[in-house]
């Protein structure tokens, strides 16, 4: 039983990280102007950064919301402000 329990908390970890990413490209989609190629460069360097951490995530999460992201530039530096 206690097998099973140990397998089953980082399935418990990835299913929660995978939800945080997802409602969190959702909102990123609003936060991003329209530009396809911003959105993308956005959610790669956001990986980047964040790796499996589910921390940094939820901090980025809420913080970046107060962030005007325009282009690249202004993306790296919200990103690098916020996860210092």
């Amino acid at each position: 039983m206690l097998v099973y329990i140990i397998l089953f908390l980082p399935f418990l970890y990835l299913l929660a990280l995978y939800t945080t990413y997802e409602s969190f490209w959702i909102r990123l989609k609003f936060l991003v102007s329209k530009d396809s190629k911003l959105l993308r460069y956005a959610k790669f360097k956001i990986l980047v950064k964040c790796h499996l951490n589910l921390n940094k995530l939820n901090t980025l999460s809420s913080k970046i919301v107060k962030e005007r992201i325009g282009n690249k530039k202004e993306l790296k530096l919200a990103l690098n402000k916020i996860l210092k």
